[in-house]
């Protein structure tokens, strides 16, 4: 499954490093398959735990892993690559380039790329009344508002982690009193 989540704040990577599957700190071991489990598995996904997970005297296979853990996998922008679209007067190289996912097909990504877009923009970079013009046209909702643009799953800060629900006014609570040199950036995470 593929989550959004924005992170606010420089050294993105880092904020959300304590959210991986392989972060070192509070890891517990658990078991994951028992050996009754194993039963009626085919070959191949049984040559697969074996493999991935650890194996103790009665045959069952456990898993050592983070309970804080948000993703396994992460990159830039992703499925959400093209997020932000930014004030003409941005030069051009002041970000990274796009990073589409592998499941973009080439005319997905010249659509999204007729604006000028990134996957990670200070706050005073970014053209908020054009992307929620894109977001009315994708959606045909023109009742939306920037609110309606800003929904992640997830939303990190310097502090913590928020799971974004329908009933916050994610932009207006989070990102409208930010400082407008405040990063922000988009992740695709998989779990």
């Amino acid at each position: 499954m593929h989550y959004s989540a924005l992170v606010i704040g420089d050294f993105p990577e880092a904020r959300i490093s304590k959210y991986s599957d392989e972060c070192d700190s509070e890891k517990v071991f658990e078991i994951e398959y028992t050996k009754k489990d194993l039963d009626g598995l085919d070959e191949e996904r049984i040559a697969e735990i074996k493999e991935d997970y650890i194996r103790d005297s009665k045959g069952n296979y456990w898993c050592l892993y983070s309970p804080n853990t948000l993703y396994d996998w992460n990159e830039i922008g992703g499925r959400w690559a093209w997020f932000f679209i930014l004030k003409d007067e941005v030069p051009s190289d002041k970000y990274p380039p796009v990073s589409f996912s592998w499941d973009w097909d080439e005319k997905e990504k010249q659509e999204q790329l007729k604006y000028k877009v990134s996957d990670q923009a200070q706050i005073q970079d970014i053209d908020f009344d054009k992307m929620l013009t894109r977001y009315k046209e994708v959606t045909g909702d023109n009742e939306a508002t920037i609110s309606d643009v800003f929904m992640f799953y997830y939303c990190i800060d310097d502090q913590t982690f928020y799971e974004v629900t329908e009933d916050k006014d994610f932009y207006n609570d989070y990102i409208k009193d930010l400082d407008p040199e405040t990063l922000l950036t988009v992740y695709d995470f998989h779990n």
